[in-house]
């Protein structure tokens, strides 16, 4: 519920911009060079289409009267498009006078993006620049502004506006987009309303792309939602390269040359990330090929960066037949998954159609085809706002795998924990069971105890069996808790008694083998009462580097512990059972033992001993409450 009432807020947010947007803007209609504003709507916003006077290759002086020209040419079409067309490279000038102003009157202009510099003289004298037109591309300066202006009549009724106009750098030669005109206060509303629609388009794709960016630091299996957000983060820097160039609004100082070529650096990695993202949304795992398709336009973005702007500029279309070619792919594997039922394919489809829907109506309208306000900056959040929903119905559905992966894993430890010492996965840096690997292992100085619990009984028959373990469970039930709490761990069960490591000091490994021994005292006397034989604890503690490690086999591991510390301890152990004795300690214990620890425990020498195996004597003591 949450996440589709946030939806609808931007849903809703997304169509107040564009009724925002939708400021009525009307065409002034010029004749022979000529725009008569004596009649028209001042309160309303015109665009200066129209055959203005027109002279190719040559700076005309805006001091000239408008007589001279003997060419008229619509100057919302680039010279590419005239009859005969026009080199892209190339200058020239354009004419015209606009008559009916009112003296009370404040008018203004707003110059839209052209290429690619041009000067503005009214009645002769310079009023606007953007850049400096050249005859040459060395001469060129070029530069993008689109700035609101106003007209400096002097209580003059009519004036006349030459443009001086070249384009050496751009691909689209020409006023991209017609001049503005109306009234001052007027024309500043709708430009601060455009300010404000392009301002939130961007603000819902940064937020977008922020928000599934975090989402993929979070869960990083979760590849679509990395890629949207990028994809996100790629329109938006277009947003602000191109629509009413914003970023000069958060940093005025910005230079023509970098927003520009940060324009076209984001062109083919938005074509990457939704090539990318089609693909690891529709196919599991896609073949590596796919992902050195992209190569040429990584490449192409680069290019963007390092070389002269006429360089990127002319390989464009083969950079657009490139992407329309990745496109082709893209709707193949979109259809097949539509085909195989694949979820979220059709909602792809369906806004991916509303997205290039857009993209074309916007071409009509640039082509000077239809009249109607731009609306692609509306097909990309045409586009986006489904493939959000999407991305979001993924993760989530992604995250509820992964909640249950981690319940099993969880079960799974608890599970595992009956088998395997919880100790053994901190010593081994593992937080869970299932990231042990066979092989893992580590060296460590630790204390090792074997003890006999001095279970004796007849194994002759079923019912005796039964005895013997439920006498073993408890006395091991019993005893674990003592262990834990001197710092140490029963490591293996072994058929008369425990195997046990101690990571604590030494005298928490005596201590607690002595309070293991009052245990059993105190169950002897239980079993004195039942007439039961009683038991008799004895134990063989050793001190030295053991190596903890997992061995067998993939499909089935266990625990061990390797190190000749072990096999000393298990030789002290059987010594002690043979001589009945509790405890007894090696000469390396009873060194780390400290002098205080004698006040209230005894030790008494057994010498030099030899085991079985042993090359060398082992010195024992036994050890004794006082």
């Amino acid at each position: 519920m949450k996440i589709k009432g946030i939806a609808s807020i931007i849903i809703l947010f997304a169509l107040s911009l564009y009724t925002m947007s939708c400021t009525k803007v009307e065409q002034l209609y010029v004749s022979n060079g000529i725009y008569d504003i004596s009649d028209i709507d001042k309160d309303i916003v015109y665009s200066l289409k129209g055959s203005w006077a027109y002279a190719e290759k040559e700076f005309v002086s805006p001091i000239m009267p408008l007589e001279i020209y003997t060419h008229f040419q619509p100057i919302e079409f680039g010279w590419t498009t005239y009859t005969p067309p026009q080199p892209v490279q190339g200058y020239a000038s354009y004419a015209v006078r606009i008559r009916g102003f009112e003296p009370q009157k404040v008018y203004a202009i707003h110059f839209t993006r052209t290429s690619s510099a041009f000067t503005v003289y009214l009645n002769g004298n310079l009023f606007y620049t953007s850049g400096t037109p050249g005859k040459n591309f060395k001469e060129e300066i070029f530069d993008w502004h689109a700035d609101t202006v106003i007209l400096p009549l002097n209580n003059e009724t009519e004036a006349t506006i030459v443009v001086h106009l070249s384009n050496f750098h751009d691909r689209n030669p020409g006023v991209e987009t017609p001049f503005l005109f109306g009234l001052y206060s007027t024309l500043q509303t709708k430009i601060v309303l455009d300010k404000l629609v392009s301002s939130g388009i961007f603000s819902i794709l940064f937020s977008m792309a922020t928000f599934f960016i975090s989402l993929f630091l979070f869960y990083r299996r979760e590849t679509t939602a990395g890629l949207f957000g990028l994809l996100c983060y790629s329109f938006a820097i277009r947003t602000l390269c191109y629509n009413d160039f914003l970023l000069r609004d958060f940093f005025p100082n910005v230079s023509t040359n970098i927003m520009y070529r940060l324009g076209y650096f984001t062109f083919p990695f938005c074509a990457v990330f939704t090539f990318l993202f089609i693909l690891n949304l529709f196919i599991k795992k896609p073949p590596k090929v796919f992902y050195f398709l992209t190569i040429p336009l990584i490449l192409y973005g680069l290019i963007t960066l390092i070389t002269p702007i006429p360089v990127f500029v002319g390989i464009l279309l083969i950079v657009q037949l490139y992407i329309l070619f990745l496109s082709v792919i893209a709707c193949i594997v979109v259809a097949y998954a539509l085909i195989k039922r694949k979820p979220f394919a059709l909602t792809f489809l369906i806004s991916f159609l509303l997205f290039i829907s857009a993209a074309i109506f916007d071409g009509l309208i640039s082509n000077g085809l239809i009249n109607a306000p731009f609306i692609s900056h509306f097909g990309v959040l045409l586009l986006m706002i489904p493939m959000a929903f999407i991305v979001i119905r993924h993760f989530s559905a992604a995250f509820k795998t992964q909640e249950q992966m981690i319940e099993s894993i969880q079960k799974t430890n608890i599970s595992f924990q009956r088998f395997f010492p919880n100790e053994f996965l901190q010593f081994l840096n593992k937080k869970n069971v299932t990231d042990i690997s066979l092989g893992d292992n580590i060296h460590k100085n630790m204390f090792i105890a074997f003890i006999h619990l001095g279970i004796k009984a007849k194994l002759s028959s079923s019912s005796a069996r039964e005895e013997l373990l439920i006498l073993y469970n408890t006395v091991i039930q019993a005893a674990n808790p003592i262990i834990k709490k001197y710092n140490g761990f029963i490591d293996k069960y072994l058929t008369d008694g425990l195997m046990v490591l101690f990571y604590g000091t030494a005298e928490d490994t005596v201590d607690c083998i002595i309070e293991i021994t009052q245990l059993i005292k105190k169950i002897n006397i239980h079993r004195q009462e039942q007439s039961l034989p009683p038991l008799h604890i004895s134990s063989g503690i050793h001190y030295g580097k053991l190596m903890m490690g997992t061995i067998g086999e993939p499909e089935r591991m266990d625990t061990t512990v390797i190190s000749d510390v072990v096999n000393i301890s298990s030789r002290m152990y059987s010594y002690a059972t043979e001589k009945n004795v509790n405890i007894i300690i090696s000469e390396t214990v009873r060194e780390q033992l400290l002098e205080s620890y004698w006040r209230t425990h005894t030790c008494f020498y057994y010498g030099k001993i030899k085991f079985h195996g042993k090359r060398n004597l082992i010195n024992v003591n036994e050890v004794n409450l006082l």
